[in-house]
């Protein structure tokens, strides 16, 4: 940026709010909430791991829902590396306590600009995997398949263009001159956000109501049909994490505090991809602990073979 290097040092990056003073010594952190972020991924990678060894020990059939669920994980593992070495070299914190410096540097790194796309196509292969799941499933309804395959479709050519505006941004936006005056940055941001938190929202109610017309019709025992409507009920978890990060995004639209902002989205997103990645694996949870069950109850009982210390063998049990 021009007179950047002119500037005092610890300029801030913009004017604290009347009737708050800025804090350079002890600023306020917010920081990725670790805990949080270690429990959702360990969940959804644990659910990766369920789903693989159901798919290699016990149903023994592997399909391209496996593999769009793998590469969700795979993005997963990615958005998380690049929140933390962002929140790690740029602690999130109100934009009237960081130096414009820090604040230019940051810009020009792009790590969160890179996690913008990642985001795009890690949703995406997660919602793919579960309608690539549903064709597995309801594959002789030719109706379903029709609506699930243009329900692909619609997700192909909405998301593919979303990716690529974030490679846009990336590619424009990676100074901070032009993020403050190419019409293209500063317009970016905040409208493709909410119509891709909108979205996502709307795909997800879709995706969970798609599979019920079928589950009703389905000729099972009452409890069974329960059980796999709770499976597919269990999307309630991703709509409720897209619901809440569309609501901050709406919240934050005109932030004048976007990097304070901008963690707290971050943070809905890592929720709302992880929990979309278990309702994509939900579907082996049963088959998992139908198999866990049986080999507890057919596990031999190895109080019948112990011996208490200095005592005889039982003659009984001798060969």
């Amino acid at each position: 940026m021009a007179g950047l290097d002119d500037l005092p040092p610890g300029t801030p990056a913009s004017a604290p709010p009347p009737g708050v003073a800025p804090d350079y010594v002890d600023p306020t952190f917010m920081g990725p909430s670790f805990v949080a972020l270690g429990i959702f991924l360990s969940l959804s990678l644990l659910a990766v791991f369920v789903r693989i060894f159901v798919r290699f020990r016990i149903t023994k059939a592997w399909g391209w829902d496996d593999y769009t669920c793998i590469k969700a994980a795979i993005g997963s593992v990615i958005y998380a590396i690049l929140y933390v070495k962002v929140s790690t070299e740029y602690p999130v914190r109100h934009i009237w306590e960081i130096t414009l410096s820090s604040y230019a540097s940051a810009i020009e790194t792009q790590t969160l600009s890179v996690n913008g796309i990642v985001y795009q196509i890690t949703i995406f292969f997660t919602k793919l995997s579960i309608l690539l799941l549903y064709l597995r499933i309801f594959s002789v309804n030719q109706a379903f398949t029709r609506v699930t395959i243009a329900s692909i479709v619609v997700l192909t050519l909405l998301y593919v263009p979303l990716a690529g505006l974030a490679i846009g941004f990336l590619a424009a936006c990676n100074d901070l001159t032009n993020l403050l005056e190419s019409p293209f940055c500063k317009h970016y941001s905040s409208p493709t956000l909410a119509f891709s938190a909108i979205f996502n929202v709307v795909t997800d109610l879709w995706l969970l109501l798609l599979p019920f017309p079928l589950l009703i019709k389905l000729q099972m025992q009452p409890r069974q049909k329960l059980g796999l409507a709770a499976v597919f009920a269990a999307g309630v978890g991703a709509c409720a994490a897209s619901v809440a990060r569309l609501a901050e995004i709406i919240i934050h639209r005109n932030s004048s505090d976007p990097t304070w902002s901008h963690g707290i989205i971050a943070e809905f997103s890592f929720a709302e991809i992880n929990i979309g990645i278990i309702v994509a694996c939900s579907s082996v949870f049963p088959a998992f602990f139908s198999r866990v069950k049986g080999a507890l109850r057919h596990a031999p009982d190895e109080s019948k073979h112990t011996q208490l210390p200095d005592s005889e063998p039982d003659a009984s049990q001798t060969t």
